[in-house]
């Protein structure tokens, strides 16, 4: 009896086997590499599994199709890629999880050399929101404006590259990028009442045509609290002469609860010392 128990355990495991290996077997190898970012250092993060699965429902099988892991460094590389279209899921210990439909590789292995992809570092015992700015090869650099409430003062605190942590703020600009795509990452601490505007100044282009290259980098604003992500923003359309800054929300916080208001609008500050501190402007 138990032989014969045996057996079945063993045909199945084989016919399990051959179904997975056929899986396999439909698709075509190719060569990928690219690096993914750690969103509270800008360098690469080491550790990070990127899992692939097949894009519709994963309905062969539960299990990843192939998994690739990032060095020291944070880079990946693999020659044993399959073709197609996929859905990536990317994870890392204290960061949050990342899945990206309809990520394509191709057949071609020059189109294969990704762009980085920045995963988002989990919000513990360092603060209340975490806001992540990303964007394209062009402009080379696009920069974070965070201006709030100081705790007992009429005054305002204005983050920026210039001020990273301003004083009495409990605000952080982690990540200041100067060379394409960034991250560019804040953390708010902990909230003073008041209302708080986040802004994205091109740096590269302070002119009334500025807007139109935040927009087509393409810029997008991910916010993330304790839960995880809460809200995401894109760029909007817009014309050669809105200007140069992106206001993308506001906080209104009472009693120690927060609101966040959309904005997206476009305004010229001309330079970045000029990125507006009032809230009753734009």
């Amino acid at each position: 009896m138990k032989t014969i128990q045996l057996l079945k355990i063993f045909s199945v495991l084989v016919i399990f086997s051959v179904i997975f290996s056929s899986c396999k077997k439909d698709y075509e190898l190719t060569t990928m590499s690219g690096t993914i970012i750690n969103s509270q250092t800008g360098s690469g993060l080491a550790g990070a599994t990127l899992s692939f699965y097949e894009s519709a429902d994963k309905s062969r099988s539960n299990e990843p199709l192939f998994v690739v892991v990032t060095d020291a460094s944070g880079n990946f590389t693999t020659n044993e890629a399959f073709v197609g279209t996929f859905k990536l899921v990317l994870t890392a210990v204290d960061f949050i999880d990342l899945t990206i439909d309809n990520f394509v590789i191709s057949a071609d292995m020059t189109l294969n050399d990704f762009p980085q992809i920045t995963l988002v570092k989990q919000l513990g015992t360092d603060g209340v929101l975490r806001v992540v700015l990303t964007w394209g090869e062009t402009p080379y650099d696009l920069d974070s404006h965070l201006t709030g409430p100081l705790a007992g003062s009429s005054d305002r605190f204005h983050m920026s590259f210039m001020d990273e942590i301003p004083d009495n703020s409990n605000v952080n600009l982690d990540v200041d990028d100067t060379s394409s795509y960034g991250p560019e990452t804040t953390t708010i601490v902990s909230y003073t009442d008041g209302v708080y505007r986040y802004s994205i100044h091109n740096y590269s282009n302070s002119t009334e045509s500025g807007a139109i290259e935040i927009y087509n980098s393409p810029a997008v604003v991910s916010v993330y609290n304790s839960t995880g992500l809460v809200k995401t923003y894109t760029a909007p359309s817009t014309t050669a002469t809105s200007g140069d800054t992106w206001v993308v929300f506001e906080i209104n916080v009472s009693g120690g609860v927060a609101n966040i208001v959309d904005k997206n609008t476009y305004y010229l500050a001309g330079d970045a010392s000029s990125v507006t501190k009032s809230v009753k402007k734009n």
